[in-house]
């Protein structure tokens, strides 16, 4: 679907003021496209003082696009941090996130269902067991037991991290 984000100078003009520096991080995995192309979008997040890394142990930000993205490469990296912590973010998400400086993942449940209802990427993490919007991952994980992604993090911790 084409909005008007997806013009590279209207959607630029929100961010020529935001403060992303003052999110505390700039390494960032992407994989898949939309609602912008992995292409624009990481061009996008270059700009902005973002370094675009591999899958690794060390990452700590996914952004995961509606499409475009592979079952395998993103079980891989729920597996590369397993026992640590993973914030998932919709291209969307980041983008508010970018602009606003809020972490939308301590938004209200119910506009975290809104994020994914029709995000194919936040549905798989959630159907393959990762209780997104919870950012850690349990150390037992193992691709046959899709339950080892289950997390008792509570709510107030989720605030607080």
């Amino acid at each position: 679907m084409s909005t008007q984000f997806n013009n590279q100078m209207i959607r630029d003009c929100f961010f020529d003021e935001a403060q992303i520096s003052e999110l505390g991080y700039s390494d960032v995995v992407t994989v898949g496209f939309g609602p912008f192309t992995e292409f624009d979008f990481n061009n996008f997040l270059k700009k902005n003082g973002f370094n675009i890394r591999k899958p690794s142990g060390k990452m700590a930000i996914l952004i995961i696009g509606k499409e475009g993205w592979e079952e395998s490469t993103v079980m891989e990296i729920l597996k590369l941090r397993a026992g640590g912590t993973l914030r998932v973010y919709s291209q969307e998400m980041f983008l508010l996130h970018c602009s606003l400086g809020m972490d939308p993942l301590i938004s209200s449940k119910k506009i975290l269902k809104s994020f994914a209802e029709d995000h194919a990427g936040l549905q798989f993490l959630i159907e393959a067991g990762f209780d997104w919007p919870i950012t850690t991952i349990v150390p037992s994980f193992d691709e046959e037991d899709s339950d080892a992604f289950f997390n008792p993090t509570s709510e107030k911790e989720i605030l607080a991290a």
